[in-house]
């Protein structure tokens, strides 16, 4: 009885934590937010990418393309963070 309430347990936990979206694409955020970035408008490029999560696989291309952004709309300490 305490295996299956265990295993019952674990099965639900790991549902909670899978990604809510699966339509979501990070790699297209990115993209938008360089094609804003191209165009001159940075907040809009560093709304983009703080739009992807820290799990993400491209969390640190998110955080480098955030940080040139940032640089370049002269928020230097959000681009220092």
């Amino acid at each position: 009885m305490k295996i299956q309430l265990t295993l019952g347990f674990v099965f639900s936990f790991t549902c909670l934590l899978a990604q809510s979206d699966p339509d979501f694409n990070s790699g297209e955020i990115i993209t938008a937010g360089i094609k804003a970035h191209d165009e001159d408008n940075y907040k809009e490029a560093i709304k983009q990418y703080q739009r992807v999560p820290e799990n993400d696989t491209n969390y640190v291309l998110a955080l480098y393309e955030l940080g040139l952004s940032a640089r370049a709309d002269s928020q230097y300490a959000l681009a220092k963070r």
